[in-house]
């Protein structure tokens, strides 16, 4: 499977869509989570359910729509040499793990639009004009923010982000904050025009993480040693990358200090994991570094097809 996705055929993207049925089927027979009665959009409020197979029939649309965005990013701004496919079959791995990926809820719908945030940082340019962009980005992250309400805290990041491309421009901090602020007022909007009130709810559903601890513990310490297998990869890559590779792989590693921030935070005072998703969003791009090189393939092949196994046997334990 992997060799397959490693390679430069576009049309192995056509069985992404397959690999969610499986794990969606997988989860309607023998799933040992609750399907929710409401989905949760954040500002938008709780949405009630009243054909279940609906959510996750968008779930897995959003899953492999997602999945295509992030290989599109690695293979347009040439992470490595040659095109490649393995980043979209990461991502929906990494994925099955969280409850998001059987169940269209505000945190997916955030990961599109972050996504979309990523593709916009990525456009910015030492020496062009970048107002548009910084505003777009900011636009982005507000309407993810919108969908999950704590990622309201990342905007001071977005500066971050943008300074690791470009020097302190003050009217694109202000584009930024205003392309950030407009999705959240309109949702204020909607709020007030149609008289709802809104409580501040910092995860989509309670779920305690007990039932599912096992399943975290075994995925996080497969991720962890690919982790820093893919570090290693990055490095070898770096040495002989461009100066622009180097900021905006500075850029994803921002987005991997935000999304664990959120994740022990989530752990700590809700003890969840649901937000720990957010990091797989840049670790699709940062863990085919493990594969792309002679040196670590074999140990990289060993974990992932480990990792893949328990994604499937997880659901019979």
């Amino acid at each position: 499977m992997i060799r397959a996705f490693l390679g430069n055929r576009l049309i192995i993207v056509l069985l992404l869509p397959f690999l969610v049925a499986f794990y969606q089927l997988l989860h309607f027979f023998f799933g040992h989570t609750p399907v929710e009665s409401q989905v949760n959009l954040g500002f938008w409020g709780n949405v009630s359910l009243i054909w279940n197979p609906g959510t996750q029939a968008i779930a897995g649309a959003l899953i492999c729509t997602n999945a295509v965005l992030i290989n599109s990013i690695f293979n347009w701004n040439e992470f490595y040499e040659k095109n490649t496919y393995v980043s979209s079959l990461l991502y929906v791995v990494l994925m099955s793990f969280y409850s998001s990926f059987y169940q269209a809820d505000g945190i997916l719908l955030a990961h599109f639009f972050l996504i979309l945030t990523i593709f916009q940082l990525f456009k910015l340019r030492q020496g062009e004009d970048g107002r548009k962009t910084v505003f777009n980005a900011g636009f982005f992250a507000g309407i993810a923010a919108s969908f999950h309400p704590p990622l309201i805290a990342l905007l001071p990041l977005l500066f971050v982000m943008e300074w690791s491309v470009r020097p302190f421009v003050f009217r694109e901090v202000l584009l930024t904050c205003v392309g950030f602020g407009v999705p959240l007022l309109y949702v204020s909007a909607y709020l007030y025009t149609t008289n709802q009130d809104y409580h501040l709810s910092m995860v989509p559903f309670e779920r305690d993480i007990d039932r599912q601890k096992t399943d975290f513990v075994v995925s996080a310490s497969l991720l962890i040693c690919s982790f820093l297998l893919s570090l290693a990869g990055v490095n070898a890559r770096l040495r002989k990358s461009s100066i622009r590779l180097k900021k905006i792989i500075r850029i994803l590693a921002w987005f991997v200090a935000a999304g664990i921030a959120l994740g022990v935070f989530d752990i700590l005072r809700f003890n969840q994991f649901e937000q720990f998703s957010f990091v797989m969003i840049p670790l699709g791009f940062f863990f085919p570094y493990s594969f792309l090189f002679e040196r670590f393939r074999l140990l990289a092949n060993g974990l992932f097809y480990l990792l893949f196994a328990y994604s499937v046997l997880k659901f019979f334990l």
